[in-house]
């Protein structure tokens, strides 16, 4: 990070978090409890060996000193003259299983696609000069990569670019069986849907490290501070300024330290830290001239001295950051003639002898260097500098340069710096970036995150898992994690973080637009706080409001009621009978109410409700009949008391509609009234019934109706039993017919 001040990777190391993902047949992905602490779990599944193993992770997590300290693993482990090392996980004997290791930087691979190929440039080429010797290396690579286990390092999914966009990953060949590809990225990029579900055979998640108080006491060693009470008062630092939302994070972790030994204070905004970092790279490469805002453009440039007085070739550097940042070819590598179209030699030379840029020379062509930004955080701060001082020109650039619906997400950290510099041309930025497609996808995920969600509370979840119902994918998996809604997730975890970084920089006019709020158990306390702010600042653009966790009064939700009554279009609450007026002819599609409602009044709003498709209602007594509209599609009723009055009823208006249904009962329970009689037969050939561990007296009020073509979604021996009886005709559980006697 310091010129002159690298460290040895095994000085400074501290186990990272890595966690297991797993992928569901679906595509749903959910992030486990798993941890993983073998190299075997990492490198075989079971006996067999994996081909493509992916760990994500957001920049500064770690992912690039992981891979770093497995290859030192390795290393140390094959090595006869290696006394005792300090492994990551403790089964040593299964590195040695691989007889070769080749790790390679993704962003020094512009244009190239075969993994071969970019050994020998990055690799082979390095180590000879002669061109003869470098052809017959390569052809011993291929003999060494078809017949030996070998394990293939990948650094940076999300920096390699190839000539087509159409191409997600560097190509193995598939002569080379004994090779596993270990491959880290942003999470982003595992949106890409080039990347099949049936390629990924292990996918990790990296949330940086497990003992930051461990690596803060090893880099204070490295930096020749080995007083206890420094490493005391830097904790006291962090505490009072509110820092220590950075501490899981190597990289930011490092700069904190490193600014906190040279007196820098700092507040908590990235952006903040991100000058102070410059100011002090600017330092460097300075006469000793000083300078100071006045006033400063942007509030995080208050607090620098070096950078007044080099201001226009900090504008010149930001211009080059947003177009190898912000272009179709997004680039984190560079040659100088490219860099030269925004520096002159002079300028070149200062950012050259600051540390700001870096620069390497390819083997292959040593007349021809290689430059790139300190960290990519720096390129992406500047990056969004440039478009906060000159947004017109930038914003119409980007416009025209969009690659792809991903793209906001791929920007994701410019827009939280440009949040922490100008939010209100943040907002332009996201408006111009979430075209159609990506919005739609959103939508979707939010609209399967509400359908599907009483499936992920069920308490059979288990037995759905197993593939036992060849129906799971539409009705029983667990899609909290579907491809569409981790769209969503990613979507509001950059909301959320701008936000943050807005209120951190002390930016006044925030105005964030956001449009869908879920509140659930994915959000910690200080998360669900910011996006109940931005919530606040959207009240009448809200399309989703899904309170799972979080919790509003009732005055804040009939005003975001009134508010938004254009635009809502799904709502989970808690019923209160104050909700009905406002509810009155609402156009919502997807409602989930909780707790004991007043069948009166509901059954006075629902049928006002001309566009509701889906109705689920939880933890109530119905004992009555309940009205609903004729556009209904879905109901669901989740751990009710119901009566049999209430459920004949409810199969006769449901029965009476002219479309197909779905009808579900989760762990509901049933009133016994054994002077109830009901003979009148319903056809329920347009209903599609689903049952989880509902009681015995429910499916006996089942068993009393005269129900004829059931169709049942869930094959249950309690259901089987009860609809086995002559008031219950043609009974088809998931197609197959049943005929009665």
């Amino acid at each position: 990070m310091w010129t002159g001040n690298d460290k040895n990777v095994r000085d400074i190391f501290v186990q990272s978090k890595l966690s297991l993902v797993k992928i569901k047949p679906d595509g749903s992905r959910t992030k486990t409890n798993v941890q993983l602490n073998k190299y075997k779990n990492l490198f075989y599944n079971g006996e067999q060996l994996n081909s493509l193993v992916f760990i994500q992770g957001e920049s500064g997590s770690g992912k690039s000193t992981l891979l770093s300290k497995l290859v030192l693993d390795w290393c140390d482990a094959m090595s006869p003259q290696t006394g005792e090392h300090n492994a990551t996980f403790t089964d040593v004997e299964t590195l040695k299983t691989f007889k070769f290791l080749f790790h390679i930087t993704l962003r020094d691979t512009k244009g190239k696609r075969e993994v071969a190929a970019i050994i020998k440039s990055l690799i082979i080429d390095r180590i000879y000069s002669d061109d003869e010797q470098r052809e017959y290396t390569y052809r011993l690579l291929h003999r060494i990569m078809e017949r030996e286990k070998c394990i293939i390092m990948m650094d940076g999914l999300n920096e390699w670019t190839y000539q087509s966009n159409e191409v997600p990953l560097p190509k193995i060949a598939t002569s080379h069986k004994q090779c596993v590809a270990l491959i880290t990225t942003r999470p982003w990029k595992m949106l890409d849907r080039g990347i099949n579900d049936s390629q990924i055979d292990a996918l990790l998640e990296v949330e940086g490290i497990k003992a930051p108080e461990e690596l803060i006491k090893r880099l204070l060693t490295s930096f020749q501070i080995k007083n206890f009470k420094m490493h005391i008062d830097f904790m006291t630092y962090i505490e009072e300024r509110k820092l220590s939302h950075f501490l899981t994070s190597p990289w930011w972790l490092t700069l904190l330290i490193r600014l906190w030994i040279d007196r820098m204070h700092l507040s908590n905004s990235v952006c903040e830290v991100n000058s102070i970092l410059l100011d002090s790279l600017f330092k460097k490469a300075n006469t000793g001239k000083k300078g100071f805002f006045n006033p400063p453009p942007f509030q995080c440039l208050s607090k620098t001295m070096y950078i007044e007085p080099h201001v226009n070739i900090l504008d010149a550097i930001s211009k080059a950051a947003f177009h190898f940042t912000c272009t179709t070819e997004r680039s984190l590598v560079f040659s100088e003639p490219e860099i030269r179209k925004y520096l002159s030699e002079q300028d070149l030379k200062f950012f050259l002898d600051s540390g700001i840029l870096t620069e390497s020379y390819c083997s292959s062509t040593p007349s021809h260097s290689q430059l790139s930004f300190l960290h990519e955080t720096i390129q992406e701060f500047l990056a969004a500098y440039y478009i906060a001082k000159y947004p017109k020109d930038a914003i119409a650039f980007i416009t025209s340069n969009r690659k792809c619906k991903y793209f906001v997400l791929e920007m994701n950290q410019v827009i939280k710096y440009l949040c922490g510099l100008k939010c209100d041309v943040a907002n332009q930025v996201i408006s111009c970036l979430s075209n159609d497609d990506f919005l739609n996808e959103i939508n979707n995920g939010i609209s399967l995150y509400i359908s599907t969600k009483r499936f992920i509370e069920s308490q059979t979840l288990t037995d759905r898992y197993d593939g036992n119902l060849p129906q799971t994918k539409q009705y029983g998996e667990d899609l909290v994690l579907h491809r569409h809604y981790a769209t969503y997730v990613l979507y509001q975890r950059m909301i959320i973080d701008c936000f943050t970084e807005a209120v951190f920089s002390g930016q006044k006019d925030l105005r964030l637009k956001c449009n869908d709020f879920i509140f659930n158990i994915f959000l910690d306390e200080s998360d669900t706080n910011m996006f109940m702010a931005v919530l606040m600042e959207n009240m009448s653009n809200v399309r989703s409001l899904v309170l799972d966790c979080a919790s509003l009064t009732i005055e804040e939700i009939l005003q975001i009621l009134r508010m938004s009554k254009l635009c809502l279009e799904r709502l989970q609450t808690t019923w209160s009978d104050d909700l009905c007026i406002e509810l009155q002819g609402l156009n919502i599609r997807q409602l989930v109410l909780h707790g004991q409602i007043n069948i009166l009044s509901a059954s006075k709003v629902l049928p006002s409700m001309s566009k509701l498709e889906y109705l689920d209602i939880v933890q109530s007594e119905l004992t009555q009949e309940l009205c609903f509209p004729s556009s209904l599609t879905t109901i669901s009723l989740r751990y009710a008391t119901c009566s049999a009055a209430f459920i004949h009823m409810m199969f006769v208006n449901l029965s009476s509609l002219n479309h197909s249904i779905e009808c579900g009962f989760d762990n509901c329970t049933a009133i016994s009234e054994e002077e109830h009689v009901f003979r009148h037969a319903c056809d329920m050939s347009n209903v599609f019934f689903w049952f989880s561990g509902c009681s015995n007296e429910f499916y006996q009020i089942l068993c009393e109706t005269c129900l004829e073509n059931l169709n049942l979604l869930t094959e249950n021996a309690c259901i089987t039993d009860s609809t086995n009886n002559k008031q219950v005709k043609d009974t088809s559980v998931m197609g197959k017919l049943y005929r009665s006697p």
